[in-house]
């Protein structure tokens, strides 16, 4: 505690200036800056030297300031500071426009209250994660807010035992047990998952946000190309075969599968999912939850005996489920996601976990691969043209008359200059020479070059479409796309 904050000299000069000697409740709980209920609790356990007079505490003046300059204000510190944050959060949202009730709680419930609030913060701002790094003494908070993360504020050294006691309380969270998830009530229904992992620093806190009441978005909401949404609706109109979604984890996988499952939901099928994590409720779908520890096999043998039409695997992790997945797809239509940075290192990832690739050439549909572009914000950006080295360094895309836009930042994107995200996809549709290609495992850059000269658009090449359409910026493109200098020379 700071004697910017209680200049106990100052008050023990005041005493001698005629102030009262006896102090009522209210008037001890101003002098020590603390709630009520903290100091009904310092009463009962003893910490503080108080009297009656009849069914009312009274305190003397010089007890008081005593108490405050002994060790015993150790705890008060601790809880204006957690006072500071709080109000550091509160104020976060009143400018957001998101008003919080204000309630009275104790020094405990103080700490709860700031979990509260960063959970609130970080939804209202449209996190996907929540990190608390350690960092020396103190801590830091981190948002990932558009695939991208940023800083929110130093954590003290008061603060985290008081913070780290309470989502080890909240999440359940014991020495043997790292992972726990909750579910937090709030305008919305989201869940929160946490994980603990031990770094030579300290404890590092992960908590993942997921929004249960999300709604499904329609497949022309996923795919806003008229070419490629009918690409799409020619593929899932087949009554076999695998189509694949692919991506880096939070670009939007799950919500495509889904937007296909709501498609032909409409069409009086037998839809069955086989889902380690449930993202999505969606109703006239049979959604089953896998247990890890048993395995996939059982969950796809009871949806066989239940006639399914359509199956979906969230996950082809590992050579156990992608051999199931290219099994079923040769009797059913099945929709899977993978980890895969495009197409053909999902075709590789098959090869290298032992899939045969004349199955995987018969059975493969479609594979589509996405990423996730930061748009400009609307409300900051700025035009210019490119210089000459830029064009030297780019002579197949930009001229004296193009038209660029680079990211400044406002208080409406944080100061980022980026507002919202952009879907690009790779739609990979093998012919039957391509199919042949793959059945004997050609090089993966000549699959590539094949697709490309029958018609397939690139990262590289919608990247370049946003440019044109000042959508983003050179350096988000060249960052999520790997673009080069020259088209030629494209590093895929």
């Amino acid at each position: 505690m700071t004697k910017e904050e209680i200049d106990i000299d100052e008050l023990l000069r005041q005493e001698g200036k005629g102030m009262s000697d006896i102090l009522d409740f209210n008037q001890a709980a101003d002098l020590l800056k603390i709630s009520h209920p903290t100091l009904y609790r310092w009463l009962s356990e003893a910490k503080i030297k108080a009297f009656k007079a009849g069914k009312q505490w009274r305190f003397y003046r010089k007890d008081l300031l005593h108490f405050m300059q002994t060790e015993d204000t150790e705890e008060m510190g601790d809880y204006l500071d957690l006072n500071k944050i709080i109000e550091f959060f509160i104020q976060r949202l009143k400018i957001r426009d998101i008003n919080l009730p204000q309630k009275e709680v104790d020094y405990e419930g103080k700490t709860e209250e700031l979990l509260y609030l960063i959970f609130i913060d970080a939804y209202s701002q449209k996190a996907t994660d929540i990190h608390i790094n350690p960092s020396g003494k103190e801590y830091e908070l981190l948002y990932r807010i558009e695939r991208n993360l940023s800083k929110v504020v130093d954590l003290s050294e008061t603060i985290v035992p008081l913070l780290i006691k309470e989502i080890n309380k909240a999440f359940r969270l014991k020495e043997t047990l790292k992972k726990g998830k909750i579910l937090f009530k709030w305008e919305v229904n989201i869940e929160i998952k946490v994980s603990v992992i031990e770094t030579i620093q300290g404890k590092k806190y992960t908590m993942q946000l997921l929004d249960l009441t999300g709604v499904i978005k329609n497949l022309r909401e996923c795919l806003p190309s008229d070419e490629d949404l009918k690409k799409i609706k020619d593929m899932i109109e087949r009554p076999h075969g695998l189509i694949l979604i692919t991506g880096p984890p939070g670009s939007g996988k799950s919500t495509l599968a889904y937007s296909i499952l709501k498609e032909k939901k409409e069409k009086n099928l037998n839809l069955m999912t086989l889902e380690e994590h449930v993202e999505y409720i969606l109703e006239g779908v049979h959604q089953i939850q896998i247990i890890p520890e048993r395995g996939y096999y059982d969950g796809l043998q009871a949806i066989i005996e239940a006639d399914a039409d359509i199956i979906m695997f969230d996950n082809l992790k590992n050579s156990e489920v992608a051999y199931l997945c290219i099994e079923a797809a040769t009797k059913y239509l099945v929709i899977a996601q993978m980890l895969a940075r495009n197409p053909f290192n999902a075709i590789q990832r098959f090869w290298d976990m032992s899939i045969d690739p004349r199955e995987l050439a018969n059975t493969l549909t479609v594979i589509t691969s996405q990423k996730l572009l930061r748009k400009i914000c609307p409300d900051c950006y700025q035009e210019y043209r490119p210089d000459e080295k830029m064009m030297e360094t780019f002579p197949d895309l930009f001229s004296h008359n193009t038209i660029l836009v680079k990211a400044t930042g406002c208080a409406k994107c944080n100061f980022t200059g980026y507002k919202d995200l952009i879907v690009i996809y790779e739609i990979f549709i093998p012919d039957e020479e391509i199919k042949y290609m793959i059945a004997r495992r050609s090089r993966l850059a000549d699959i590539r070059q094949k697709a490309m000269t029958k018609g397939m658009k690139t990262f590289q090449d919608q990247g370049i479409i946003l440019l044109n359409k000042r959508l983003t910026t050179l350096e988000e493109v060249t960052r999520i796309t790997g673009i080069e200098p020259t088209r030629d020379a494209i590093v895929y």
